[in-house]
């Protein structure tokens, strides 16, 4: 599988997941939401009805205290015996005075009454009955002990002829100074005014009823099956399209059953939430679709990187990939590019080093001679020598002879500091016939040094530079050339000391650098460059050789090593 289906799958998944777990969240809030609103918004609309008829409850009752707190008109008439008509026909103008005050006072109040026990009726206005007012007193056990509490009664018809006109009672119970029970005190409210008032905040088509603690129809405007009286309280359901609620209020022991058309509610609502699922999977496609072009973007990029690779890996080293952006495929691409640049300078490098060997190979075989003919040869001059007593030509070809056999020695990179220390003194000694004696050499080496491991052939290039190049011109001194070693724990540090003409910083630049100062003079073409290059490759970059020098002074050499030991038979045993 490509790694662009991979980005797709991967992405897919991840958007499916996110998605789906997103939209059982959103339907879960949502429904909660709907549930928490029309809770709310059928409460309120109830509590609203409730708010409204209230303060209607409130002046009603100042009216009912009223009346059955008034001593003087009120309480002793219903207190005395009338004996005769003259006596009830003055009470009932006393008391209906009382009333006739207080009527029109409101003009939701059709009528006002006062019931005495024996049910003697006083009243102003319409009135409903006395009997079915009497009987549902006593369904409400009103009585003294509780004188103060009002009753809200069911709806009744009016007595008078003629009238159509419902009424609405509310009684209260009319007690004497000592707490005698003397009668009741009741105010009819016109229904329909109270029926207008409660439908005033009701949503259209919708049903609405009260009942009293009993489960007694107050008010209704639906049908009888609209409602099913419950002892629950907040009851929410919906049913046939209707949302249904109930609210309590404690203060009368009232229920208020509500039913609201779900059109009216949720129809905003619904198109709300359409609207939202319409952006949502909009959002969705066009996530979908960047993921899409990010994936091919990605993947586009990562194929070009991966086609160069391949081209790199079958040998193709002019290889590029363009670099765009800062991102992590970016800098891969540079590091690509950085890579096969490298690739190429160091094949470039490689190809010179190579060419540069091949040279240097050609030229020494150029110049080889054959050593082992040339040694014979020298050993019969040293034969001749002896015979005829020429004691300098002896000791000079011997010392010659013990240089050539150190360069026959093929095969041993590394030999003992005292062998390399004995082939510098044969090649001092016949350096000593060429300069007439003019310079000395002392070695200050500890005996303890002399038996570590050394390459071949790193000290006579440096003498051979002094001897050369430094002590020659001298006129006002000797020559002189001190070989030190010194070491603690590591590294080995060889230096090379002459009080010749010294060197320049060009100079110096030149010895370590330039392959190609070569004298004829010199016994080898060996130079200090290739004695700083051999001792890099064997022991790598810290080590290798340092200059110091004073113009017209001296010059210092030092040779950086590893410590090598060996073993008795000169075998190489470990490196430090």
């Amino acid at each position: 599988m490509s790694i662009r289906a991979k980005l797709i799958g991967f992405f897919t998944t991840v958007m499916l997941i996110t998605g789906l777990s997103f939209s059982i969240i959103w339907y879960k809030d949502t429904l909660n939401m709907i549930d928490h609103y029309l809770q709310n918004f059928s409460h309120e609309v109830m509590e609203n009805s409730y708010n409204a008829f209230s303060y209607i409850l409130t002046d009603t009752h100042y009216i009912l205290d009223l009346l059955a707190t008034n001593d003087t008109n009120i309480l002793k008439s219903l207190e005395k015996k009338s004996q005769s008509s003259l006596d009830q026909i003055q009470k009932r103008r006393k008391i209906e005075g009382v009333i006739g005050e207080m009527y029109g006072y409101k003009y939701y109040i059709s009528g006002i009454g006062i019931i005495s026990l024996t049910g003697e009726y006083y009243k102003v206005g319409l009135s409903s009955p006395s009997e079915d007012i009497l009987e549902e007193i006593a369904n409400k056990k009103l009585s003294f002990e509780n004188s103060w509490q009002t009753a809200v009664l069911s709806p009744t018809d009016c007595i008078h002829s003629g009238s159509k006109d419902k009424l609405l009672p509310i009684v209260r119970p009319i007690a004497s100074l000592r707490g005698e029970l003397l009668g009741y005190a009741l105010v009819n409210l016109d229904y329909h005014m109270v029926e207008e008032m409660l439908s005033e905040n009701l949503p259209t088509s919708s049903h609405f009823q009260i009942t009293n603690g009993q489960g007694d129809i107050i008010f209704s405007n639906a049908a009888p099956n609209d409602f099913t009286n419950s002892s629950k309280l907040n009851i929410f359901r919906l049913e046939d399209n209707y949302i249904y609620n109930q609210y309590y209020a404690d203060q009368i022991d009232w229920y208020f059953d509500m039913g609201i058309p779900a059109s009216k509610l949720l129809g905003n609502l619904m198109k709300t939430i359409q609207r939202t699922a319409i952006i949502y999977a909009c959002i969705y496609l066009l996530a979908l679709l960047i993921v899409l072009w990010f994936s091919y973007y990605i993947s586009k990029r990562l194929g070009v990187l991966s086609h160069s690779m391949s081209q790199l890996s079958s040998g193709n080293l002019n290889v590029t990939v363009p670099s765009c952006g800062n991102d992590e495929i970016g800098q891969m691409a540079t590091t690509f590019n950085h890579m096969v640049t490298q690739i190429n300078e160091l094949l470039a490098e490689v190809k010179t080093k190579e060419k540069q060997k091949r040279e240097s190979e050609l030229d020494f075989l150029q110049a080889q001679i054959n050593p082992h003919f040339l040694s014979n040869t020298l050993n019969t001059v040293v034969w001749m020598a002896n015979i005829q007593h020429a004691q300098n030509i002896s000791n000079l070809t011997t010392s010659l002879i013990s240089l050539l056999h150190s360069t026959m020695r093929h095969g041993r990179d590394f030999i003992k500091l005292s062998e390399e220390l004995q082939h510098i003194e044969s090649y001092i000694e016949i350096r000593r016939y060429s300069y007439i004696d003019n310079f000395e050499v002392i070695f200050k080496v500890p005996d303890e040094l002399l038996t570590l491991m050394v390459p071949r052939f790193i000290l006579q290039p440096i003498v051979e530079n002094s001897l050369i190049h430094a002590i020659p011109t001298l006129t006002d001194r000797m020559g002189e050339i001190e070989i030190s070693c010194l070491t603690t724990d590591t590294p080995l540090k060889i230096s090379i000391y002459d009080n010749g003409i010294g060197m320049s910083d060009q100079q110096i630049t030149q010895r370590l650098l330039d392959s190609e100062t070569k004298s004829k003079k010199a016994f080898s073409s060996i130079g200090i460059k290739n004695v700083n290059d051999r001792i890099k490759l064997f022991f790598g970059e810290p080590y290798g050789l340092t200059i110091q020098s004073t113009m017209g002074v001296c010059t210092t050499v030092t040779i950086t090593l590893p410590i090598i030991h060996t073993d008795q038979k000169g075998d190489k045993l470990d490196e430090n």
